[in-house]
């Protein structure tokens, strides 16, 4: 798919202009013309524009005058109580050459008045002979072309042919009218050419034998184009060819500001039931929480533009793969983008890990269990990829690329389902084994992700997985350095300015080492975390330095932002945990550790020796807050401290168990105690009775802890930690039930006078 660079806001659409434009189309003097020259406001102008929109003759010159906000237009129309059959008309006439406006037309089809179909009053009606014929034709010519853009949809709303049937085989009614019931009637039931042929001699005789004049839209000053119904797949072919054409070819100006006076549209003017992203308008879904959603992202460049791209893709209804360097924000974007879209809904987003080897496809497509309502027989369970098709979810396959053929062959019939050339509006659907097609709610969508690391040219490797080819990739850059001062400034205030920019560069002689065998590439995550660390071990007087200096000029080291030494040696014992703490199994990963450990320091301002003592000769200080009482309320353990958990008076605290605390166990313990301060999971790696679990346990036990061991193997279960239904002997809870009442009945009556009913 092309860049969406070019892509204007449409808020910036010189209004003035093209409202000059329109009027010198409106014959004069026109009530719709008065109307436009008394707005006041942009709002009344939009919402007077938007009232003309669905008037027949002006439908396509304010479709074409004001296509960037031709949505907003059109979702006007969703604020009112009943939508009207001219706004169905005219969103029927703009649809195929503007998909954009299926999800509009959609809703409207799902209100009270059209939810049983365009021509569903027929029924009620005496005789389609008592309703005006302009207003059959120009319903049956909106049905027609909805049928034309989506042959399904009829279908999924449950659209019944009898009024269709009723008006083709009701003699003395406009040939015209029967026409058009006719071919409206083959393409929902999915007949023939053959057999409408036979149906149209049957009702109307030999083809173009009869005269068969309907209306075909409005002239600018209100007389009506008729032509021959004969003919009229053709010439609505032809239209919609024309306007194609027209759109992608012609330079259509609607931006430049070649007056004094420009008028522009304000976020506030648009209607609340679209989601601008950037310029894409979407549909927000009908929701109780219509409040603005709160989003950890910050908009930069890269930013605007991945955001921008994803909703063209997810307007289009497309198979999305998102391609960037771990870590660059791909859950974020599609975590942000349903937060607009679905305000207030929880768990929009279904998350599927397919570097999960253990994954099967009966997980996604579903199987038969044990019932646990009728023992001895079997149900159908559906899979989490059903379930959340019926749903209407997004579902987001993670690691795509390192997912099994057996999965991936499950879920290239649901990408093929989604590809360029669907009906427009066109759903996913799956076939399920034995149990036939499942369709898509309207609100699914499927993305995928896939974390790979650029080329030196800054390009990414083709997708190579199974059903690669059937995606829409979108290539999601890194931030650049200006971009990621302003991520960092925002997320982290008090390093704002120069420390930001030292971090920056000590992060990125980090990374321009790269990766070794058997360790960790380092990424934006790591960078965020090592931010994070550092900010948490600012004094509370330390205000951030933002000092402007030319270009010219030589950036601030880090010891001149931070000269406290005892801060800097606090800082890289942070950067140790963040960038080379972990363990390494080969001689080329400790010199590459070993590397970056003395990058760090130069960074930081530290010796050699220096460096060493700080890394192998500092101890920890491990000190224990107790209160009047003896009762441990706080651990202090090197830079971190943790409170213990509040107790009930009254209740004994219980023993601790003996530990030694030597250098190593303080040494560990100060870690783990920043990372459990700072929320992160931490993997401890060593060999067997070396303390792993003895450390952990004596930390939660000094805090008051709740701590929870599970052993791991390869028959350990999902149920396991989850839950889930176990078959239950009934035996077991049999017998407690006889003890029990035993036990009752002993401290009630004799047991010795009623020995044998005991025995019995």
């Amino acid at each position: 798919m092309a860049t969406t660079s070019a892509i204007h806001d449409p808020l910036t659409i010189n209004l003035r202009r093209q409202t000059t434009l329109l009027l010198a189309t409106i014959p004069n003097p026109s009530k719709y013309a008065t109307d436009i020259i008394n707005v006041k406001s942009t709002t009344d102008l939009l919402v007077t524009l938007s009232q003309l929109l669905q008037v027949p003759a002006f439908t396509l010159t304010i479709a074409t005058l004001y296509q960037p906000i031709l949505f907003d237009l059109c979702v006007r129309w969703l604020d009112v109580v009943e939508n009207t059959e001219e706004q169905l008309v005219a969103l029927c006439l703009l649809l195929e050459n503007h998909e954009e406006l299926f999800p509009i037309l959609y809703r409207v089809l799902n209100t009270p008045t059209f939810s049983d179909g365009l021509l569903a009053f027929i029924n009620a009606a005496p005789s389609p002979l008592s309703i005006d014929v302009p207003r059959l034709q120009r319903l049956l010519l909106a049905q027609y072309r909805i049928l034309h853009a989506n042959r399904e949809l009829p279908q999924l709303l449950i659209w019944s042919l009898s009024p269709l049937s009723k008006i083709i085989w009701t003699p003395h009614l406009d040939h015209g009218v029967r026409l058009l019931a006719i071919r409206c009637y083959a393409l929902q039931s999915g007949m023939g050419e053959a057999e409408r042929e036979v149906m149209e001699r049957e009702v109307l005789g030999e083809p173009y034998g009869v005269d068969c004049q309907m209306e075909y839209g409005t002239n600018l000053d209100g007389t009506r184009k008729e032509v021959d119904g004969w003919i009229f797949p053709v010439l609505e072919l032809q239209r919609i060819k024309e306007t194609r054409e027209k759109i992608a070819y012609e330079d259509q100006d609607y931006y430049s500001n070649d007056e004094e006076s420009v008028t522009h549209v304000q976020p506030s003017e648009l209607s609340q039931q679209l989601v601008n992203i950037h310029g894409i308008f979407l549909l927000r879904s009908l929701s109780q929480n219509s409040s603005t959603p709160t989003s950890p992202l910050i908009s930069t460049p890269t930013t605007a533009e991945a955001l921008r791209t994803l909703a063209l893709h997810i307007s289009l209804r497309l198979p999305t793969l998102l391609t960037s360097p771990p870590s660059s924000g791909k859950s974020l974007f599609l975590q942000h983008s349903a937060g607009l879209i679905y305000p207030g809904v929880k768990n929009q987003i279904i998350t599927i890990h397919l570097a999960d080897t253990s994954l099967d496809p009966r997980a996604l497509l579903g199987s038969y269990v044990s019932s646990p309502t009728q023992p001895g027989t079997f149900e159908w369970k559906e899979g989490v990829l059903v379930r959340s098709l019926r749903e209407g979810k997004w579902v987001v396959f993670e690691d795509i690329d390192r997912g099994s053929n057996e999965v991936l062959g499950v879920i290239k019939p649901l990408v093929e389902s989604l590809k360029l050339g669907k009906w427009i509006g066109g759903r996913a659907s799956l076939h399920v084994p034995s149990r036939g097609r499942v369709v898509a709610a309207d609100s699914f969508a499927l993305f995928a992700t896939r974390s790979t690391m650029p080329s030196r040219n800054g390009t990414f490797a083709a997708p190579v997985f199974f059903g690669a080819h059937k995606f829409h990739e979108i290539i999601i850059q890194s931030p650049s350095p200006e971009e990621l001062r302003t991520i960092l400034d925002s997320r982290f205030p008090r390093l704002a300015g120069n420390a930001t920019l030292a971090i920056i560069r000590l992060w990125e002689g980090v990374k321009a080492l790269g990766p070794a065998a058997s360790t960790r590439d380092t990424g934006l995550r790591e960078l965020e975390k090592f931010c994070m660390r550092v900010q948490r071990l600012l004094p509370s007087s330390y205000q951030p330095m933002d000092v402007d200096m030319d270009d010219s000029a030589a950036p601030l080291p880090i010891a001149a932002i931070f000269p406290n030494p005892t801060l800097r040696e606090d800082i890289y014992l942070e950067a140790r945990d963040v960038f080379f703490g972990a363990g390494v199994l080969t001689t080329s990963a400790r010199a590459h550790a070993d590397s970056i450990a003395q990058i760090i320091a130069d960074h930081l301002g530290l010796e050699p020796d220096r460096r060493a003592w700080v890394l192998t000769g500092r101890t920890p200080e491990f000190d224990l807050e107790k209160d009047v009482n003896g009762t441990i309320i706080a651990a202090r353990i090197g830079r971190t401290h943790l409170p213990a958990r509040t107790t009930k008076m009254g209740i004994s605290q219980a023993a601790v168990r003996p530990f030694a605390m030597h250098k190593p166990a303080v040494l560990l313990l100060s870690r783990i105690a920043t990372a459990v301060s700072l929320a992160e999971p931490v993997l401890l790696t060593g060999e067997t009775g070396t303390g792993k679990t003895s450390v952990v346990t004596h930390l939660s036990s000094l805090l008051r802890r709740p701590l929870i061991s599970l052993n791991l193997s390869h028959q350990t279960e999902s149920s396991d930690l989850l839950g889930g239904f176990k078959p239950v002997d009934a035996r077991i809870p049999g017998a407690v039930l006889q003890q029990r009442f035993l036990d009752l009945f002993g401290g009630t009556f004799s047991r010795r006078k009623n020995e044998k009913f005991e025995v019995e």
